[in-house]
Order: C-alpha cells, then structure tokens, then sequence
C-alpha cells in the first residue's frame, strides 16, 4: 500500500490504494434514454449537482449518472457510439467531453473559443458511428460564420480532434468543414438537434436563429432541413414548409427532430418565445413525410400538456423499436413519454412526468418554470460495458500530486482507466463515494483538481 499526503487550506488530504476489489456487473441490453442537464448545483432533490449527463432505463426505470460538473457547466446535448462503448457530452463552456457507457470521463476537447470578447455558439451535434465523425453546429467568429464541423474520435480511448482552433477563432482543417453558411448562401446558422442517418450519408437538423437577434447571418432561418454528406459542394433542403413556419417565429420556433424511419416520418417540435408560454399555442409536436412537406399537429392526449419543449441541445428522442416518443419539456421540468400510434401519427397515451430531473427546483425559473431541465436527449439499445478490470498488481498505481496554490492535482497513468476515484470525510469501509470529476485524460495520465469540500479528506483509488 502506498499513501501520499498534501495540503488544501492546510487540511491533511490521504491518498491511498486500496487492493479490495470492486464487483462490475455482467453486461446487458439496455433500452437507455441519455440526456444533458442544467439547474442548481446546490438544494437539489437528489442531493447532487443539476449539471449532468445520465441515462434512464427505460423499461425498468432506474436512473444512472455518468458526469458531473463540479464548475457549474450544464449540458447542452449528448450523442452516442453504443458499439465502442462511448458517450459524447456538450457542456456550457464550449468543451465536448467523451466518456464510457459505463461513467468516467475519457477526454474534454475545447470547441468554441476562448476569447473572452468572442462569440461562438454551439447548441447540437449528433454521432456517425460509422466513420467515427461527430457532425457539431459551431456559430463561430471566423470568416465563413457558421460552420457545420466534423470532429473526428478514436472509438478506442474517446481521443477528439477539431477542425476549428478556439485559440484564434479560426478554421485549421478546411477538410473538416461540411458546410457554412458562407458555402450555402447564409442557408446554414444555428443547429438546436441533429441526427445522423445510418451509414452516415444524410445529417437531419434543425436550423433556427430565433428570428436572427444579433444579427448574425442577415437572415431568418427556422426549418427542419437535410443534407448529404457524401458529395462535393453539399447543400441543405428545406423539408419544411416556410409558408407554415416562417423565420420571423410568428408561428413558434422549431426546435428539436426525431426520424421515425419504420414509418416514413419526422417529428419536430415548436415552442413559444419564452418559457411559460408566451405563446403557448406554439407548444407543439409534429409529424411529416421524410420526404417533407406539410406537417401535422400531434394534439396531446387526454390529461396530457406540453409546457413549454427546450430550444437547445435537442428536445425530442424516440425508442423505434418500442414506438415511444420523448420530450423534454423545459417548462415543467420533466421528459414525457408518449407511446406513438400504429402508424406513428398519434399518440395513444403517456405521461406529462416520465422522469422528473429536480423535484425541488419546478417553479423557480423564467414565468414560474422549471430551473432544472434536461436539454438534449439521445435514445439507444446499449449494452453497459464495465471497464476490464486489471490483475492485483505488483506494484500500486503510483499516484503524482502537485500544488497549485490551494488546489491538489492528482495523478495516475492511463493504463489504471479502469481504476475509480474515492473520497470520504472518515476512513471507514462503508463511508466511500466516487469523485464525480471532471478527469482530464491525455496519452499518459489521468488528472483531477480536488474541488469537494475540505471535510472529504480522504482519498483512494479502488479497483
């Protein structure tokens, strides 16, 4: 056994490793809706922090977190690679972070720039797991505006690698550009959810600037739109009708999409201006031929309402094997789910509150709204794989601290992933938790920055 001592504010902090082992459950099928959140960090139902990604069984109904973020980062959207064993998180900051099914955080990869005076914006991304390609929508502050970017992933260790370089605000790899809204004519602004055709040759997205606010591309966009990714020069196609959805918003924002493939349908929704509803008319689900053309209301049924479906990251997501349609809705601060038709046009049932992200925190935000809500949502069959868990070794993970004024850096080599991080405000057997992170991985180590409080000073790596 090794142990390590090191000061914060001058409390002792125990680092140990502990060679009792840990049992991982055996994998097995999962039906999982993923989502990213945002609310308080503090006063929460659950005791932890708002900020995080995680997942529901949807069929048994437990709940698992993944990632949490200490630094108060929501998330904007999640994606992922269920056959290499990954998730994908868009967080508040501009950093896209991977991670295993199973929780623990591989890599954070700064997307937007870190410019202070800058602008960038990036809502939605989804995951082609095909060539490995994370298509993401980047409002950015170089020449071409927009830019619809290819972020390609290692599916072995969750390693990213961006066309844009946040320090200069500037396109590095013009090979990693899809589209921009230089290239389409300013017919590509601000992507709020996509998602990525199987075989990765068609993204569907929504493209919505709200009216255009700030001015940025001199144009009103607000469509649910498709584009090949296959051929030179690509251009996007409008499948809805701007006669039924104009830029202007008059007739509610599009904010999110799902395919129905099984069916020949797309579903989207429409929100008001605000949450609560200022014009709660607009709070609506629709369906139309993937073909496009014009859409259909979906009424809710009896006893059901839609408050208010969030505009960032991606409100919709649908089981297609079970026919089960999610939505999350930012006003009431709950994901429904609302079982579809036999031909997909309809709904048959659900419930306004299928999972409920903060119980405490539903009326304290913008006109008596939730605070806490999820805002992206991703569905898939995945089967949780535990990380391979290591032989006892000779020799315990060496773990390096260094200071960095009040803070502790702690660190181990790569080859220990498997390993979790503990702490404990006693040392007994029974009082340890996982350290939620965020972990930074590179080709060699892993490090954190201890950020809990000072009255968890115990710490150990347990495998």
């Amino acid at each position: 056994m090794r142990i390590e001592r090191c000061l914060k504010n001058f409390v002792p902090l125990l680092f140990l490793v502990s060679s009792v082992g840990v049992a991982h459950a055996g994998p097995a099928p999962t039906a999982a809706l993923w989502f990213g959140s945002q609310g308080p960090t503090n006063g929460t139902a659950s005791g932890l922090s708002d900020d995080r990604v995680g997942y529901i069984d949807t069929v048994g109904g437990a709940l698992t977190n993944v990632e949490f973020d200490p630094s108060t980062n929501s998330y904007y959207s999640v994606g992922l690679d269920t056959n290499a064993n990954l998730y994908f998180g868009l967080a508040s900051d501009g950093s896209l972070r991977s991670g295993l099914l199973s929780g623990g955080q591989l890599q954070k990869l700064q997307i937007t720039d870190t410019n202070a005076s800058a602008d960038d914006l990036a809502y939605a991304f989804a995951v082609d797991p095909v060539h490995h390609i994370i298509y993401l929508g980047l409002w950015g502050s170089d020449a071409s505006g927009a830019d619809l970017i290819k972020i390609t992933y290692n599916p072995t260790n969750g390693q990213m690698s961006s066309p844009y370089d946040p320090a200069t605000g500037s396109i590095t790899n013009e090979a990693g550009v899809l589209l921009s809204e230089e290239s389409t004519t300013n017919n590509f602004v601000m992507a709020r959810q996509m998602w990525v055709a199987p075989g990765g040759d068609q993204i569907y997205y929504v493209d919505n600037d709200f009216g255009d606010p700030g001015d940025f591309a001199q144009v009103e966009l607000n469509g649910v739109y498709v584009v090949n990714t296959t051929v030179t020069n690509p251009q996007p196609v409008m499948l809805s009708l701007s006669s039924q959805f104009p830029g202007d918003e008059s007739q509610g924002n599009i904010v999110g999409v799902a395919l129905n493939q099984s069916r020949d349908l797309i579903y989207f929704a429409t929100d008001g201006l605000a949450p609560g509803g200022v014009d709660p008319g607009s709070n609506t689900i629709w369906s139309m031929p993937i073909a496009g053309t014009n859409a259909t209301p979906m009424p809710m049924p009896a006893g059901l309402s839609l408050v208010y479906p969030n505009s960032v990251g991606g409100c919709l997501a649908l089981d297609s094997s079970a026919q089960v349609l999610y939505v999350s809705d930012e006003g009431r601060g709950t994901v429904m789910q609302l079982p579809l038709s036999a031909n997909g046009l309809s709904f048959t049932g659900g419930t306004n509150s299928f999972f409920t992200l903060d119980a405490r925190n539903l009326t304290n935000g913008v006109n008596g709204c939730a605070s806490a809500f999820v805002q992206g949502l991703d569905f898939g069959v995945v089967t949780i794989v535990a990380p391979p868990i290591p032989p006892p070794p000779t020799n315990p993970p060496p773990l390096t601290i260094s200071h960095r004024g009040t803070n502790a850096v702690v660190s181990w080599p790569v080859a220990y992933s498997s390993y979790t991080l503990q702490f404990a405000s006693v040392l007994a057997s029974n009082a340890w938790s996982a350290y939620p992170g965020p972990f930074v991985t590179n080709t060699s180590a892993i490090a954190v920055t201890n950020t809990i409080s000072t009255n968890d000073r115990f710490f150990r790596l347990s495998y």
